[in-house]
């Protein structure tokens, strides 16, 4: 337990394992990305808490492959559950937050990259556009226009060009359908949990 404020806490490894333990694969992916990238040590802290659990624990099996597959370099829920729908839709896995250049000149970090196939994939959520503090100055319209340079300037470096939003998320096929007409490879069939 851990203090905050006046309250005892579950550690945030211990939390995330909790949801592991009796969540869906996709939600505990989402928890314990965010909670790694967060807190230095978490994610030794929860295979540690794994291994302290009995063998027939309920939800182990699902805990140790959200251990494997979890990724701090996820930015956004969207990321995280992405990445979750991209393996089990049998895609291969991309590099995340990869910089891409243009000659020597830096166009940006991407969500996603497929090096070989020179396909970059990008999660739009809405916020970006919305919130003041991720704007930074600019008007939603300008950030859109920024958006479209800087896509213009991905395809320039060669790059195809994969986006998708919540709407995607939540109809896979959506996505399965937009990643494939990408050229993403897939490394297995698809396979849902």
């Amino acid at each position: 337990m851990v203090p905050v404020g006046e309250l005892r806490c579950t550690s945030p490894a211990r939390t995330a394992l909790d949801l592991a333990l009796s969540r869906s694969f996709a939600e505990a992916v989402v928890v314990a990305d965010a909670v790694f990238a967060r807190y230095p040590g978490a994610r030794d802290d929860f295979g540690e808490l794994l291994r302290m659990l009995g063998p027939g624990t309920r939800g182990i099996r699902r805990a140790a492959r959200v251990l494997d597959f979890a990724d701090p370099r996820s930015e956004s829920v969207g990321e995280s559950w992405s990445r979750v729908l991209i393996h089990e839709l049998g895609f291969q896995a991309p590099e995340l937050q990869s910089t891409v250049y243009l000659g020597s000149r830096r166009v940006g970090v991407v969500d996603f990259e497929w090096v070989e196939q020179r396909i970059v994939g990008e999660f739009d959520g809405e916020v970006k556009y919305r919130r003041r503090e991720y704007r930074q100055g600019r008007t939603p319209e300008q950030v859109v226009i920024d958006e479209k340079n800087r896509e213009n300037d991905l395809r320039r470096a060669a790059r195809s060009v994969a986006r998708w939003t919540w709407d995607d998320l939540r109809d896979r096929r959506r996505l399965e359908d937009l990643l494939t007409e990408a050229g993403v490879p897939r490394t297995h069939p698809r396979a849902h949990r």
